[in-house]
């Protein structure tokens, strides 16, 4: 498994354009993504697949922060993105984070990258991702077991960045 952070001193993405990634872009993180995106894009109109190509987006409001929006819709119309967005201040009876998304789909992303080898990548806030998997998470169920491995290999970079 394959985790990097934008804590990391550069973020690429794998070289083999069939091994599926996984990208949580949280507030600022968006950024680096576009990128990947746009190499998967070219990728798909050379090769004709890619493999599969997940986003977790967040940001405040989608009217206010969610800037790349037509970017993104258009890969994921074309088939080449899977987009679950998390607009945490458009309900504040009820906050979603891009966290809760990835307790949602604990599932799908533990078969990516335990089963499907899928490359994990996070930009953004890194340390509030860690603290919300660490202490609502149950550890109990297998696909939970990727949350554990995550938060672990996140604390470590961390650890080493803060030196």
């Amino acid at each position: 498994m394959v985790v990097e952070s934008f804590l990391t001193a550069s973020l690429q993405t794998t070289e083999d354009p069939n091994v599926p990634i996984i990208m949580v872009g949280a507030g600022t993180g968006l950024a680096p993504f576009r990128g990947f995106l746009q190499e998967r894009e070219c990728q798909l109109k050379q090769r004709g697949s890619v493999g599969r190509t997940k986003l977790y987006f967040g940001c405040m409001d989608r009217t206010k922060d969610y800037i790349y929006a037509n970017e993104l819709h258009r890969w994921r119309d074309m088939g080449l993105l899977e987009l679950d967005t998390a607009f945490s201040h458009e309900n504040p009876n009820q906050l979603v984070f891009v966290q809760h998304l990835l307790v949602r789909d604990s599932e799908i992303i533990w078969d990516l990258i335990h089963n499907k080898k899928a490359s994990f990548y996070v930009c953004g806030f890194v340390h509030i991702i860690v603290q919300y998997l660490k202490t609502n998470s149950k550890y109990k169920t297998v696909p939970n077991l990727w949350v554990m491995a995550f938060t672990k290999r996140l604390l470590k970079l961390l650890k080493r960045k803060a030196v």
